[in-house]
Parts: structure tokens; sequence; C-alpha cells
């Protein structure tokens, strides 16, 4: 499991970690005292419909699970705000301000600043 041990937010990057569908961190998930936050990325146990639905080149959709599908969550928020002029490291902060806490009160090293909002329209205005 990679471990986020440096905060990189004052850089303008992020470390994002895993969530399942229920916000409960997925085994798999990054973690530490440099976690960012979180986003949708699946329990990874195989279960249909636990997992991130996922295009696959040349053959329609399925599931996956893992950071790699939380991270595009997070990104594609960042671009929404860097085609508003919002540049990092403002984009960072915009994005952990919004973020939904979870686990203990505050940052911490499972969840971060919490879970990637699901709506854009804070991240925007």
């Amino acid at each position: 499991m990679p471990v986020c041990e440096q905060p990189a937010a004052s850089d303008g990057l992020l470390c994002v970690g895993a969530v399942d569908k229920r916000k409960q961190r997925s085994f798999f998930s990054s973690f530490g005292s440099g976690l960012g936050l979180v986003a949708p990325g699946g329990s990874g146990t195989g279960v249909p419909g636990e997992d991130v639905l996922s295009t696959y080149k040349g053959s329609g959709y399925g599931e996956l699970a893992g950071t790699s599908q939380a991270a595009p969550h997070v990104a594609g928020v960042a671009a929404l705000l860097v085609a508003r002029g919002v540049r990092a490291p403002a984009a960072v902060k915009r994005i952990l301000a919004t973020a939904t806490d979870l686990g203990a009160p505050g940052k911490d090293a499972v969840y971060g600043a919490g879970f990637a909002r699901g709506t854009l329209l804070p991240l925007l205005l």
C-alpha cells in the first residue's frame, strides 16, 4: 500500500486515497500524514456493484477498483477549477476546504481532509 508521508498540498499536489461506496477506507488505499483526501475507488472485493464503473478500450464498461479510480475524480475537479482560472496551490486548497470530513474530526491519516465533494457547485463559486 502506498504511504503518503509528505504533505504536498503546498506544492499544488495531492495524494488521493480510495473509499468504497459506504465511504469506508478501501484496503488498498493510500494513507498517511500526507494524504490529501479520498474519493470513490471501490472495495476491491470482486462483488458486483462494489467497484467503480469504468471504460475499457474497445470493449465497453466494467468495474474496477483502485486509487487509479479515485484520482480521476479529484483530477476532474482540479481541471474544472483550472478552466475557471484557479491555479495550484489555490485549486488544491479549494478542493481540500470543500471535502466532507470522514473518520476522526479534522484531517487524519486515514481519510485526509475527507471525501471529495460529489457536487462541483461549491468549488466553482
